[in-house]
């Protein structure tokens, strides 16, 4: 079995390294915040980005596993 993963722990480290920059409390490009676990289940102009056990239905994940250059977040760098 494997365990749950911590938001405080897992996740948000990762989300203030790669998408604070442009999905943070200064900026929120396509009206997407993530600086916050309300902020993500919010969304982007009121569409979600997260579904609640479905994660490969997630436009989170979908985003950050994507291969697809023009699809995967963050757009620079390293995914």
């Amino acid at each position: 079995m494997v365990d749950a993963a911590d938001y405080l722990r897992d996740i948000k480290p990762v989300l203030k390294a790669r998408c604070y920059a442009c999905h943070g409390a200064l900026k929120q490009k396509a009206g997407l915040r993530v600086d916050t676990a309300a902020n993500i289940r919010k969304g982007a102009k009121s569409d979600s980005i997260v579904i609640a056990g479905e994660p490969e239905q997630s436009e989170l994940l979908v985003r950050v596993t994507s291969g697809d250059e023009h699809e995967r977040m963050p757009p620079e760098g390293a995914p």
